[in-house]
């Protein structure tokens, strides 16, 4: 393999691509990879590998900032404390991340010390995960174990990764039950019907959420200001929406329906008090003796409906805020991906 300059002070490039960081550490020339094929990326990890190479090769136990972290769990208090200063992060996102290391942090596996990790803990760690979490939950607390274990190996300057064989758990995939149209509005009138405190505002909430698609959290934060014409302008309240981006839905007749009806364009301020639907919900199923319902189902309805209606997948995506351009919407929605293709296949003509 051939190392080539470049240009930037102990930094190289193989031939296949892979940086590497070479110096010379007490008159003997060092290398060792930053494995990665970024140059930015690169730069980023090429000090911080010198140094913990440096202190290796010199006999010093640590780096000077990270002399304190000795345990995987000293790791992981490490990694949460970073994640949580990073700019422009979520409340709701740090909520998540330190939900996720309390549910590792008891583990055994937390005290073992980072340079004596070996691949025989780990496999012991994530067989007795999942022998107690739901596949779904194990390899999410799986996600940022292996954060914890990259960064400890970038500052530590540890070339092998003790993870490495781990493999995330399968998930079943399953057809999800999507109420229809004549279903919804039944939801709506009979929590309509309750004659409660907020049953009126609760019904109007749920017709909003199922014909806009914003997520439970944007439909709380939309305001009588939000409506623009025959826009809906999606921005996610203080927090913001989950990619930080502000989004145009069009006002589809059923939204315009409810918008009118409830007089929601001479408002201001919030259109909706309440936070969530979800007792409501919860009791207007009951009461039906339909499947279960929550605010989250009313985004899958409205992306149900939409793909059923013939509306490009992309555009559908767009309207939900994702920024893959359809590839969750296709994975997820199995049983609406075959109609839609069926109905492409009957317009091929040869």
């Amino acid at each position: 393999m051939e190392l080539k300059a470049t240009g930037i002070t102990n930094l190289y490039r193989s031939t296949h691509g892979v940086y590497y960081w070479l110096v010379k550490i007490k008159g003997v020339p060092r290398k060792g990879s930053l494995k990665t094929k970024s140059k930015s990326v690169a730069k980023s990890k090429l000090w911080r590998s010198i140094e913990a190479a440096r202190a290796r090769y010199e006999g010093r136990k640590d780096s000077d900032q990270n002399s304190s972290l000795v345990t995987l769990g000293d790791w992981a208090a490490e990694w949460l404390r970073r994640e949580q200063d990073r700019p422009n992060i979520k409340p709701s996102t740090k909520y998540d991340y330190e939900k996720k290391i309390k549910g590792i942090e008891n583990a055994p596996i937390m005290s073992v010390p980072f340079a004596r990790l070996g691949q025989k803990e780990c496999a012991e760690w994530w067989r007795d995960l999942n022998e107690n979490v739901a596949p779904v939950t194990a390899n999410a607390r799986y996600r940022v174990f292996h954060a914890v274990i990259v960064l400890a190996m970038e500052e530590t300057g540890r070339t092998d990764n003790p993870a490495r064989k781990l493999k995330r758990k399968p998930v079943r995939r399953t057809v999800r039950k999507i109420p229809g149209a004549q279903e919804i509005r039944k939801l709506s009138q009979t929590i309509r019907e309750q004659g409660k405190r907020h049953s009126l505002e609760c019904a109007a909430m749920v017709e909003f959420a199922a014909y806009c698609g914003a997520r439970p959290a944007e439909v709380a934060a939309i305001r009588a200001e939000d409506i623009d014409g025959d826009w809906l302008v999606i921005r996610g309240g203080e927090d913001g929406t989950k990619n930080h981006e502000e989004r145009l839905v069009p006002i589809n007749k059923a939204l315009r329906q409810v918008i009118e009806r409830e007089g929601f364009e001479q408002r201001t301020g919030k259109l909706f008090h309440i936070k969530s639907t979800t007792r409501a919900l919860h009791n207007a199923c009951e009461r039906l003796e339909m499947d279960a319902v929550t605010p989250y189902t009313l985004r899958h309805f409205f992306a149900t409906s939409c793909m059923e209606a013939g509306v490009d997948v992309a555009t559908v995506a767009d309207w939900m805020g994702h920024k893959d351009g359809g590839v969750l919407l296709l994975k997820t929605y199995t049983h609406v991906r075959r109609a839609h293709s069926l109905r492409e296949a009957a317009r091929l003509d040869f």
